[in-house]
């Protein structure tokens, strides 16, 4: 199925559905405007929630992109749920907190769905983390797909904060049981969004952890493993401001098989991250049978010695990372328009305004992106960009 835009006064919904067995659907809402009050924010909202009611779709990861506010945080989150109802039992969803490139208060919603088949009947279970639901796994047939959201290294009402480093390794380790928990193991994650509250203070510490936590989990051995998850490592504050860090991640098994469904994709464009320290992949491919869904990691500006490029230049920046990012893609024979939801990363104003008129003038393709300003990983990269793709 093609990518459908359905607009509204001051936003768009892009919609795709893909599959057989098991129908993926993936929903993007994209704010065009600043909304400055809750009331304004109330038509998107009933519009993505009637996308979902209307197809019968069980959202399994919600990621709201809104303004680093705790009590904005709480109402957005409070009146998405007001328009679902109490027999959808949504899983939780991840709130990410960083300024609209437009201004206002949201920048947007991703929302991966299934749709239940009649032949291929899926139920779907939450996950939680003590009595704190933190996900939800989706069984259909021998496939499982898991979602943890939002997954912290502090507890819920915490007498003090540990540091950066102690929350991530917890983080990382409250990960690691919830998947071992579900029957799975942490060599099947596929993908993996981790935000940092202070990215360029603690960006050294995230790798730190991570390598520590993949080598525990058997992911790294002498030589760059081949399994290792897409991702991206970069700037978002948690919905209640408290945790220096939070995940995401999907992962992806069949019952009673250890072998992941993923594969890592590599380009020439860029050396593997794994080579300065970040182990990810630059990209993975997830074949779920009938359908296979691209990753692509947070892509910036660096070249294939792992050097930053084009310093100062957003522009110049942001053309090459679509350039990186459309060799990942071509790796499964891919063109960016089967890309089906972005997220695009501004440094500060000027990236945002290269970026619109770079997509104006069609010197890059106008992707599905819901734009926030953050940082990036190395303070001299002013864009980044995490596209998915279906196939």
């Amino acid at each position: 199925m093609t990518l459908r835009i359905t607009r509204g006064e001051g936003y768009r919904i892009a919609a795709h559905s893909a599959g057989r067995d098991l129908q993926i659907h993936n929903l993007t809402l994209i704010i065009d405007r600043p909304l400055a009050t809750c009331g304004d924010l109330s038509p998107p909202l009933a519009a993505l929630a009637a996308a979902l009611t209307e197809r019968d779709l069980r959202p399994l990861q919600t990621r709201v992109h809104g303004a680093a506010d705790p009590q904005l945080a709480a109402q957005v989150v409070a009146m998405w749920r007001a328009t679902r109802t109490e027999q959808q039992a949504d899983p939780p969803l991840s709130y990410v907190g960083n300024q609209p490139c437009v201004g206002g208060l949201l920048a947007g919603i991703q929302i991966l769905a299934a749709a239940p088949r009649a032949r291929s009947p899926l139920t779907c279970q939450t996950v939680v983390d003590g009595e704190h639901p933190c996900g939800c796994l989706l069984t259909v047939g021998d496939l499982r797909i898991a979602c943890l959201t939002a997954v912290t290294g502090v507890d819920e009402q915490p007498d003090a904060l540990p540091e950066p480093r102690a929350q991530m390794d917890r983080m990382f380790a409250r990960a690691v049981r919830r998947i071992d928990e579900l029957g799975l193991a942490y060599p099947h994650v596929a993908r993996t969004w981790i935000y940092l509250r202070d990215l360029l203070d603690d960006y050294d510490a995230l790798n730190a952890s991570r390598t520590a936590a993949y080598r525990d989990a058997g992911l790294i051995p002498a030589d760059i493993p081949p399994s290792l998850p897409a991702s991206t490592g970069i700037q978002g504050h948690h919905a209640t401001g408290s945790p220096s860090c939070f995940l995401d991640l999907i992962a992806v098994a069949r019952r009673g098989s250890s072998a992941p469904l993923h594969r890592p994709l590599r380009t020439a464009h860029q050396c593997e991250a794994a080579m300065y320290g970040s182990f990810f992949s630059r990209g993975v491919t997830v074949d779920l049978g009938g359908l296979r869904l691209l990753f692509v990691s947070g892509t910036a500006s660096i070249n294939a010695a792992g050097e930053t490029v084009h310093r100062g230049a957003p522009a110049a920046q942001i053309l090459e990372t679509y350039a990186a990012v459309e060799t990942v893609l071509a790796a499964e024979s891919v063109r960016f328009a089967q890309v089906v939801s972005s997220v695009a990363f501004c440094k500060d104003p000027a990236a945002y305004r290269a970026f619109q008129d770079l997509r104006s003038s069609s010197e890059i393709p106008d992707l599905p992106a819901i734009a926030v300003q953050a940082d990036i990983c190395r303070d001299d990269l002013l864009f980044e960009l995490e596209p998915t793709a279906v196939v």
